[in-house]
């Protein structure tokens, strides 16, 4: 099948209204409308954004949600408190171990100030995607500090 712009109907049908090979292309790059679409399904978070959002659903809207919004559980916001909720419920005997825990809760503490610095305007200001790396970064950092801490290979005994 043909469209009138030349496309053929796998493009024509595309929701966002894209024809032809541009929408291929606007498709491929990151931080464009189809590409954060497929972000929200791979969280499962489409149907949670579309009850959140469901007048418009756009670039930044999306961005928000899924940084931002304190409710949505796979949220970096919502993940990031969780993980210090928790971290500050541990009760450790071992010395070493309390010291580890003070480190990682001090870091994710700096992690969760650096969220409740931004606002929406700065997510949409960010056009290299220098906030999402930089909290990618810290989360990484986090991750391989409790990795270390908490989680020792080699030390498990049956």
């Amino acid at each position: 099948m043909r469209t009138p712009s030349g496309a053929d109907g796998k493009y024509a049908a595309h929701p966002a209204g894209c024809a032809g090979l541009g929408a291929r292309r606007r498709l491929e790059r990151p931080g464009s409308y189809p590409y954060l679409q497929a972000v929200l399904r791979s969280i499962s978070g489409y149907d949670a954004f579309r009850r959140y959002h469901a007048d418009g659903f756009g670039v930044e809207s999306i961005v928000e949600f899924v940084m931002l919004n304190p409710a949505f559980p796979r949220s970096v916001h919502y993940a990031l408190h969780k993980m210090d909720e928790h971290l500050c419920s541990l009760e450790l005997q071992d010395k070493q171990l309390r010291i580890l825990h003070g480190r990682i809760a001090r870091s994710s503490g700096r992690a969760k100030a650096d969220l409740a610095c931004l606002e929406r305007e700065d997510l949409l200001l960010d056009g290299e995607g220098r906030i999402p790396a930089h909290l990618l970064e810290q989360c990484r950092q986090l991750g391989s500090a409790m990795e270390s801490a908490f989680f020792r290979i080699g030390e498990a005994s049956a």
